[in-house]
């Protein structure tokens, strides 16, 4: 026969605190998210592609799920890494980028990146375009495929209190708490 113990009240009740803590975070972080992302080192990233138009992009990325619910903020996945790989390069003066493939050994996040569409990296922009435009663009195969090797992580960009765009990256469920 089985020796189990049996769960005491005790335990009980901070297993319950511990699911409702992670409830009300996930409410407050879905209110706050921007957009969830596998963001890449900038430096690393312009020091491969020079961005070619007039707005270069704050924090390069590829995005995973913009305005996320509940089911895809991924918290417990903060910070996972990943590896991306640029295989196309587009511009049309009005946008330019880089399309991607994203690999990871975490299967929640793999899954989540088989969803998107374009996996792209928004470089740069013109003044009357947006990022959000990046993947309509027609991508040229790379003559060889480029790694950014720097670590690449899975992190939820929040809105800002003032204008809801230029809020904090955050990488952990820690840093999270701390900004919402």
């Amino acid at each position: 026969m089985f020796n189990r113990e049996t769960p005491t009240t005790e335990s009980n009740s901070s297993a319950f605190e511990s699911i409702e803590k992670d409830r009300e975070l996930v409410e407050k972080a879905k209110d706050r998210a921007f957009y969830t992302g596998i963001f890449v080192d900038r430096e690393e990233l312009y020091s491969n592609f020079p961005a070619q138009l007039k707005n270069p992009v704050e924090n390069p990325h590829v995005t995973i799920n913009f305005a996320p619910n509940e089911t895809q903020l991924h918290l417990e996945e903060l910070g996972s890494d990943a590896r991306v790989f640029a295989i196309g390069y587009g511009n049309d003066g009005k946008n330019e980028g880089l399309l991607v493939k994203v690999e990871t050994d975490n299967p929640v996040l793999e899954k989540a990146i088989k969803n998107i569409e374009v996996p792209h990296i928004t470089l740069s922009c013109s003044d009357g375009s947006h990022p959000m435009y990046t993947s309509r663009l027609e991508f040229s195969p790379l003559k060889t495929p480029v790694e950014l090797s720097k670590r690449n992580l899975y992190c939820i960009h929040l809105k800002d209190d003032n204008d809801g765009v230029t809020g904090p990256l955050v990488a952990s469920k820690d840093e999270l708490e701390k900004y919402i």
